[in-house]
């Protein structure tokens, strides 16, 4: 079995050294193999803030496979949104492109959602280009026949009844594409919940991991066992008497 921790919206800039304390001891007690970050390290895309995220990311002494979040690139300063979008991240030493990490029989695809534009004024939605559509399928040739997963900053489902958030543009057409290929889930942050989603691929949603400002829901972040039967989840969630496990 291969243990893998999955968080995603950390927002460095908001939370308190507290919750991020507790988060990294409860990380490194499930003694992961690897990390996946499903984005938004920072709060603002400050240099700062990803400074932070880089350290509390080294502390975890284990490969690190992350993608960016909406709130990773300039949101008030649109001149560096539109023309140097991921140059904070970059300076960071953060990966631009989309990336793997091979682990056993498993292969974790990474998938850069973030756009700076959209059609409507849901500009946190995010995208997937017809360049990483094409894109696919070479990528998951190069994995062999492996298992295969994409981690990705906003989710391609959503969870029923979910009202006022846009879906990333091409979600459907990606959607049939990774089920092609044998991707059997999605990971993804952006709304904060702990869910799966059925479906080919599944849907899953890990929770923000360190932000104050998320109501009717938990800081936390998933456990994924990795095997030769299903995918296996456990949310841990941040509670006023200590650390609550669940099985998703």
């Amino acid at each position: 079995m291969i243990r893998l921790a999955f968080l995603s919206d950390l927002h460095f800039g908001e939370g308190t050294l507290k919750a991020e304390e507790a988060l990294l001891d409860d990380l490194l007690a499930a003694d992961p193999s690897a990390v996946l970050v499903g984005g938004d390290l920072t709060r603002r895309a400050r240099a700062r803030e990803f400074a932070a995220a880089q350290r509390f990311l080294a502390r975890l002494e284990r490969p690190v496979l992350v993608v960016p979040g909406n709130h990773d690139i300039p949101r008030g300063d649109l001149w560096a949104r539109f023309t140097s979008p991921r140059a904070a991240w970059a300076e960071a030493g953060l990966p631009v492109a989309d990336g793997e990490l091979v682990i056993g029989n498993w292969a974790i695809l990474g998938l850069d959602t973030v756009r700076r534009i959209q059609r409507h004024l849901d500009w946190s939605a995010g995208g997937v280009s017809r360049a990483q559509l094409a894109s696919l399928p070479a990528r998951v040739a190069m994995v062999g026949e492996r298992r295969r997963l994409v981690l990705c900053h906003h989710p391609l489902r959503h969870p029923a009844g979910l009202t006022g958030r846009q879906r990333p543009r091409r979600a459907d057409t990606a959607l049939e594409v990774l089920a092609q290929l044998g991707v059997e889930a999605v990971l993804s942050g952006h709304l904060h919940i702990a869910a799966r989603i059925a479906g080919k691929p599944e849907q899953v949603l890990a929770p923000t991991a360190l932000s104050p400002r998320t109501k009717g829901s938990h800081m936390g972040w998933l456990k994924l066992t990795l095997g030769d039967g299903p995918l296996g989840i456990e949310a841990h969630e941040a509670t006023e008497e200590g650390w609550r496990v669940r099985t998703l």
